[in-house]
């Protein structure tokens, strides 16, 4: 993506929809058991960094729509959990659900959390797969400078190049081949030198749309989304 134009429009258009869904989430009622049945493999929801687990609701009727029981975590509120802590809710989530040869579908930092997951030696007949969406996996640039030093001692924290969480999960590529990485074309909040790609080993798709936050709400991003939970629940 290139030109101020396109880049405003972009940020014109997550205004215009991110906004009327945090308004739409903060009075849902939506109950966490709400997506548990289903025929097809079971997906574990895993927002991003402020996104409570309803911000999720888009991709959560999507997949229960297509037969998918979907397992959502509300124990990671509003994602300000420390990385390890937030792994630890998650896991028990997974365990506390009963599920086998679940797919995690990641937003952002859901997506880091997720790889975590996967290499998590108790959960191995749990977890099939990870989808991550918009995940930094080499960290953000907008990390840098005064600004990027301010928001390291916040949840974004964990975003920034070289950092320890990064560093851990980037050594770890032993489930790089169970994880699908699928990027926006353009992200106002990770520029493709830093997060480009997913991790080596894995499968890396790029969207047609721009924007961090239009794939929760996109119909078609649902349908990649969807396409790639049941192949890594085939184990293909």
């Amino acid at each position: 993506m290139s030109g101020w134009g396109s880049t405003v429009r972009t940020l014109a258009w997550e205004a215009a929809h991110v906004v009327p869904h945090r308004a739409r989430i903060t009075v849902d009622r939506t109950p966490p058991d709400a997506f548990a049945s289903g025929w097809r493999a079971p997906v574990v929801l895993l927002p991003g960094v402020y996104e409570p687990w309803r911000y999720l609701l888009p991709w959560a009727r999507a997949l229960h729509e297509r037969g998918h029981p979907v397992v959502v975590v509300p124990e990671l509120g509003y994602q300000r959990l420390a990385f390890e802590r937030a792994v630890a809710v998650a896991a028990s989530a997974v365990v506390a659900a009963g599920v086998r040869g679940a797919v995690l579908l990641g937003h952002s930092k859901g997506g880091l959390i997720g790889k975590a997951l996967l290499l998590e030696a108790g959960l191995a007949d749990r977890v099939a797969g990870l989808v991550a969406v918009g995940t930094p996996w080499a960290g953000s640039m907008r990390m840098g400078g005064l600004r990027g030093r301010a928001l390291r001692r916040t949840a974004l924290g964990v975003f920034a190049p070289g950092g320890a969480e990064l560093g851990w999960l980037a050594a770890l590529t032993q489930a790089d081949a169970r994880i699908t990485s699928i990027q926006p074309a353009w992200d106002e909040f990770i520029p493709a030198v830093a997060g480009g790609a997913g991790p080596p080993g894995s499968r890396t798709i790029t969207l047609g749309v721009n924007g961090h936050f239009r794939p929760v709400v996109d119909p078609g991003v649902h349908r990649v989304l969807a396409a790639e939970v049941a192949r890594l629940a085939e184990g293909s």
